[in-house]
């Protein structure tokens, strides 16, 4: 591939996490920069930082794979009081409380307040299907139905257009109002040169949401049968589905209490153009019962009850807590991805131990999985490829992205599954 843009690798690549890839026009403008948790401990990995100046950041939404090496990146650059970050209104909102919270937990010498609030200042919010100019280079956002807030980037260079997916999702679920936003590639106007797309379920067919709800329920309902019932959940997006898919088929009759940082992340997603106002979130945390002390929790595990909490891998938060505390009566359903070595994808696989600050604990409750993807499998992601008609792919975010990238050169696609450093 020869391009007059050139676009370089830095991070997610052929992984699940701490993305990072440096789009080189007249401007060096980078997308996104995660970070990852090693798992069992609370060290964070993030993403080379580029040899180039970095003249933008864009944020695709605020999860940490995406924007919790911000502070690392600013503390080795030099020009970093000089770096916009831009994203949506939303995603500043939620990235500035996982930055804040990432700052108690620490994980690296970089996440200190000081680094934090200078990345929180930059932060500039843009609206949807808005077009922002930085020097030649126009690019704007549009819905990408993974999370309040989230983003698909449409980059446009002179007779060059590149989509960056970020993380997306076209099926409908109960907290967002629609799915990712097709429409700006019904009329195209300049054919799409370059797709940078995620595939974290490049290998996977998902089952209806339907079905999903209802077989997920039955578990649920099979484990207050003998005791509490523990559901991890990742704080932004999932806690408020899991907690309105809970609260449709438990109305008014179990105790549902919500633990952890999904707390405040539903509260200020509330807002978002994108969250369905048919239910009030307010409304949908005064129905369940917030818990804050430890007293709270050993409260909730004492009876059949419901826990929502986080974090949705096992990898931290309250769940740290509940898990060595459960009994085997009682049950742990994961509600989302888990990523390889994981404790949830750990138990997932059958280990009866998790790794805690690098100890080895044992969990005795029974362990099932659900996940209620917001991620497109197989089926959506050549859907999405066929409409668009890309003239290369670039595949990330995926723990098989060489693997999906050959069988889209079968497909007769002009694909690559890109190594850190690599650059087109």
């Amino acid at each position: 591939m020869t391009l007059k843009t050139k676009i370089k690798f830095y991070g997610g690549t052929g992984e699940v996490g701490r993305n990072a890839i440096l789009v080189k026009t007249d401007r060096n403008i980078l997308l996104d920069f995660g970070a990852k948790q090693i798992p069992g401990e609370r060290q964070l990995i993030f993403p080379e930082v580029p040899d180039e100046k970095v003249d933008a950041v864009i944020l695709s939404h605020a999860h940490l794979d995406h924007v919790g090496g911000l502070p690392y990146l600013f503390s080795k650059t030099s020009n970093a009081l000089d770096i916009p970050i831009y994203s949506t209104l939303t995603t500043k909102k939620l990235t500035t409380l996982l930055l804040d919270d990432s700052v108690k937990i620490g994980g690296s010498e970089c996440m200190i307040q000081p680094i934090v609030d200078i990345v929180k200042d930059n932060l500039m919010p843009i609206s949807l299907n808005k077009t922002i100019r930085i020097g030649e280079t126009t690019f704007s956002f549009f819905s990408a139905g993974h999370i309040p807030g989230s983003a698909m980037v449409d980059i446009r260079f002179q007779d060059e257009r590149i989509i960056y997916t970020g993380d997306f999702c076209l099926n409908e679920n109960r907290l967002l109002m629609e799915p990712a936003d097709l429409s700006a590639f019904q009329n195209i106007d300049i054919p799409i040169s370059h797709l940078i797309t995620e595939s974290t379920y490049s290998n996977a067919f998902h089952q209806s949401r339907d079905t999903l709800e209802r077989k997920f329920i039955e578990s649920v309902k099979a484990g207050l049968e003998t005791g509490c019932v523990v559901l991890p959940s990742f704080a932004i997006e999932r806690t408020a589905e899991i907690l309105r898919v809970l609260l449709k088929h438990f109305p008014n009759k179990q105790k549902i209490y919500v633990d952890g940082m999904g707390i405040k992340a539903t509260k200020l997603s509330f807002n978002s153009c994108d969250v369905k106002k048919s239910e009030n979130l307010f409304q949908n945390l005064k129905q369940a019962s917030q818990i804050a002390t430890g007293p709270n929790r050993k409260k909730a595990i004492s009876g059949n009850n419901i826990i929502i909490t986080t974090a949705g891998m096992g990898e931290g938060g309250p769940f740290l807590w509940y898990a060595n505390r459960l009994f085997s009566q009682d049950t742990i359903i994961f509600t989302g991805y888990c990523v390889e070595g994981s404790n949830g994808r750990k138990l997932i696989d059958g280990s009866e131990t998790i790794t805690v600050d690098g100890i080895e604990t044992k969990v005795s409750a029974s362990i099932r999985q659900h996940s209620f993807s917001a991620h497109p499998d197989k089926t959506d992601l050549i859907k999405l490829y066929r409409l668009i008609k890309p003239e290369n792919i670039f595949v990330v975010h995926g723990e098989n992205t060489e693997e999906f990238s050959k069988e889209l050169e079968i497909l007769g696609y002009n694909s690559k599954g890109p190594k850190i450093f690599d650059e087109y």
